[in-house]
């Protein structure tokens, strides 16, 4: 009797262990997120950026689109008198690698899609918006304010819109 049972016991200590080892080996090490897009996700991020004026005559809606190739300038107003006007020119390598050095996807994703009261009594508004292949997130928030999670993507993308703005006034 007294073998029966260590046998017994022999075969369920070797099963847990066998499942114990078995499981543990299948289990990938995580890797620790930087927040920073990995080189496959770079050449498919697009970001968008643009400000809108709700009182305003003239051309009041200005964007850009940002891809690792190429921004695309389009500015429209609220009446027909003021048509559209989309522009492309060619992005820099180092416009390029300046902006993904600003990007953290995490704190981006983290903040609310509204923040503050953009536009209103016609303070204008701001926004950003990212998608990297699989989502799109869109921040919108008052026209000229600083965030502290993203202010050096803030920062940035006014830089290359107002490079981008001034080649095209009207």
């Amino acid at each position: 009797m007294e073998k029966k049972i260590i046998y017994i016991i022999s075969i369920v200590l070797i099963v847990v262990t066998l499942l114990i080892v078995g499981c543990t080996q299948k289990t990938p090490p995580e890797q620790p997120s930087t927040g920073q897009p990995s080189a496959t996700t770079s050449q498919q991020l697009t970001i968008k950026t643009g400000t809108s004026f709700g009182e305003c005559v003239g051309y009041c809606k200005q964007d850009i689109t940002i891809t690792s190739e190429e921004i695309i300038f389009h500015k429209s107003g609220w009446g027909q008198e003021y048509p559209e006007i989309t522009q492309e020119v060619p992005i820099s390598d180092e416009q390029w690698n300046r902006l993904m050095d600003s990007v953290d996807f995490e704190k981006f994703n983290s903040l609310q899609d509204v923040i503050g009261c953009p536009d209103c009594a016609d303070g204008g508004a701001e926004w950003i918006e990212i998608n990297n292949g699989k989502s799109t997130k869109k921040v919108t928030f008052e026209y000229g304010d600083t965030i502290s999670e993203i202010d050096d993507l803030i920062l940035e993308l006014r830089k290359i819109r107002n490079d981008v703005f001034s080649q095209f006034k009207d």
